[in-house]
């Protein structure tokens, strides 16, 4: 018995690591099966909640030996701080039977950690700068264009308007990386997330279910914490650390995005108490995301829902 209990967390840590290889080659090597990479912590965090972080550990460090063979150790290692650093905090918060959000959060503060870390080393370590690879793919595309245009028979001057609007909008993409990079990583968390419930729930294990959008609700600390980072915001611009607009613009797109999720709340919450049904109700809420005007409101009702409560919601 006891050499069943010792050989079963092995047993499973090895199936955990060629179902991760796998992942990992056939987002790489089949294109219709690109997204599969995203799925690549599921396997380390089903290890580490089944038995123990130490497992969790273990089965990284075969993997990343492994998968170097094939790979090359920098791309390799940059792939599996990522996935290190969500699946070990991932793990640890459902073993400890932390609330949703609160996984959700410390699984999408890890990642970031992960990606920052990873920068700094590229930043360090090699020649590798962002915003060069950027402004290349961005002469790479507009060239690209400007000959499909041209063969289409646009007028020059219709043209050269075309591809300024379509530089600016480039670089402004550029700017809000990070911000992109938070909602990616969030997402990207969430998956993670409900793939590694619905399994592990398979296998009896008790684990959190997200609040229902329509009574989700962001702490009530949010109004500090916003403010707190807007303050930050204005005084890095009078220490000139970073480029002020940049930051804020960033600092706007990412409070936007959250308070626009509790608004969404607020909509999916009354439409509910009307009687809508579940599908419908998804279907109203993804076309209001989908509609700018209404998009652009929806962080405001969000905002005055956490101020004043209007769907009277217990804290």
């Amino acid at each position: 018995m006891n050499t069943r209990k010792r050989t079963k967390p092995m047993f499973e840590s090895a199936l955990m690591i060629a179902i991760a290889i796998v992942l990992i080659f056939s987002g790489m090597y089949v294109p219709f099966l690109g997204f599969a990479v995203i799925l690549l912590p599921v396997p380390f965090v089903i290890i580490g909640v089944r038995h123990g972080l130490r497992y969790n550990i273990i089965s990284l460090v075969a993997a990343m030996i492994l998968i170097s063979t094939f790979q090359g150790l920098l791309i390799t290692l940059a792939i599996f701080i990522v996935v290190g650093f969500s699946s070990l905090a991932m793990a640890y918060t459902i073993k400890r039977n932390y609330s949703f959000n609160r996984i959700i959060f410390f699984s999408v503060v890890s990642s970031l950690i992960a990606l920052l870390l990873i920068v700094a080393v590229l930043f360090s370590f090699s020649d590798f700068d962002i915003a060069q690879q950027f402004e290349e793919a961005v002469k790479m595309n507009n060239e690209m264009n400007r000959e499909f245009f041209m063969r289409l028979g646009i007028e020059e001057n219709q043209l050269d308007e075309t591809m300024k609007i379509q530089t600016m909008a480039m670089e402004r993409m550029l700017i809000l990386v990070p911000s992109i990079m938070f909602f990616a990583v969030s997402i990207n968390t969430l998956i993670n997330y409900g793939v590694t419930a619905s399994i592990l729930r398979r296998s009896s294990h008790y684990i959190q279910k997200p609040t229902k959008l329509s009574y989700f609700r962001l702490p009530q600390n949010i109004l500090t914490g916003t403010m707190v980072v807007v303050v930050l915001t204005y005084i890095m611009k009078l220490v000139k650390f970073v480029k002020f607009d940049a930051l804020l613009l960033n600092v706007i797109a990412i409070f936007s995005m959250i308070y626009l999720i509790q608004g969404l709340a607020v909509v999916s919450y009354f439409i509910e108490k009307r009687g809508v049904k579940k599908v419908l109700r998804r279907i109203i809420l993804v076309f209001l995301f989908l509609i700018p005007t209404i998009a652009n409101i929806l962080p405001y009702v969000g905002l005055f829902d956490i101020m004043f409560n209007i769907r009277k919601l217990e804290s």
